[in-house]
């Protein structure tokens, strides 16, 4: 995620809450993506009820209000998604720390990967 901001939304000239709104790089450059899409029909979403005690229930109340999400649905998918991305950072440094021990990084590297660079920009003007 690029960047992430508040944006307010008025519908009926009232005000509506904020919405959280990410803007992703991708193959067709600079893309905004909201993340509280509640057409459930388009994002492929099911059904899941979590039973919580009341002290988490009103704990994930005031954490949607506070941050702006609608719903508590998109609060708590938000923390599912955070919670990927930790756990394929794990992963990835996990495999880092398994694999075999690389050449010390000198200024004969650096060299080497600016002129892999500057060969590969050459060849794609």
């Amino acid at each position: 995620m690029l960047m992430r901001r508040m944006s307010a939304n008025r519908v009926g000239g009232h005000q509506k809450s904020a919405r959280p709104l990410a803007w992703d790089i991708g193959d067709q450059g600079l893309t905004r993506i909201d993340k509280n899409c509640n057409s459930a029909h388009l994002m492929g979403m099911a059904t899941m009820n979590i039973s919580l005690p009341d002290d988490m229930r009103s704990a994930v109340d005031a954490q949607t209000v506070a941050r702006g999400y609608g719903t508590s649905s998109e609060y708590v998918r938000d923390l599912i998604r955070r919670d990927l991305d930790r756990q394929a950072l794990r992963d990835l440094l996990d495999e880092g720390r398994a694999s075999a021990q690389g050449e010390p990084i000198t200024e004969k590297t650096f060299k080497a990967l600016r002129a892999r660079a500057s060969l590969a920009a050459s060849e794609t003007a």
